[in-house]
């Protein structure tokens, strides 16, 4: 009777952990509602799959950002982030996140737990250095740098091996440079 017990709550636990991270395609997903306040999605919690936060001159993003368990698009281009919380690590259904015309510098340790994402958006941020936090994101395809202060890439970005687009306009990147991006990531497209 026990080992039946046992064997019961271990698919529990399974079947559990499997529909805490289904990621939901393009139409189920276009089907499921947009929140554009965080109160409004705190209120609903488990069903939160879109947040849209943008252009609500946000300082600071709360920490209870890690509680959108489900959250697989997040939006939050047009504020005044200058951080983020390292939360944004519980987030690990995400695919598309939106930072552009932020005043980031550099992303938490965390965002490296984001195994699903394939777009991240750091346009119009002050990106001096490339956030070697992304690096291990095996999944991301596009990844928009533009208008930041990037004078070069690390080696390391050869690592990720399925990005498809990388965009680097606005940034001082000295000819020499381009060239090593381009070597580095032959099957990717690069703007420059």
């Amino acid at each position: 009777m026990k080992k039946l017990v046992f064997m019961f709550i271990c698919a529990f636990i399974c079947v559990y952990a499997h529909a805490q991270n289904t990621l939901l395609d393009s139409v189920k997903l276009s089907k499921k509602p947009t929140f554009r306040s965080f109160t409004e999605a705190m209120k609903t919690n488990n069903g939160v799959y879109k947040l849209y936060l943008y252009n609500k001159n946000l300082k600071e993003l709360p920490q209870e950002i890690g509680k959108f368990k489900k959250l697989q698009e997040l939006n939050l281009h047009a504020n005044q982030l200058t951080t983020l919380p390292k939360e944004i690590g519980n987030l690990k259904n995400l695919q598309s996140l939106e930072l552009r015309d932020n005043r980031l510098n550099c992303l938490p340790k965390e965002m490296s737990e984001l195994k699903n994402l394939k777009k991240l958006d750091l346009f119009v941020n002050q990106f001096t250095n490339f956030p070697k936090e992304i690096i291990g994101l095996q999944n991301l395809r596009i990844l928009n740098l533009s208008s930041n202060q990037l004078t070069m890439l690390p080696e390391e970005i050869s690592e990720m091996r399925n990005l498809e687009f990388l965009n680097l306009k606005g940034n001082p990147i000295a000819n020499e440079k381009k060239r090593n991006i381009r070597e580095l990531l032959p099957n990717c497209e690069i703007t420059f």
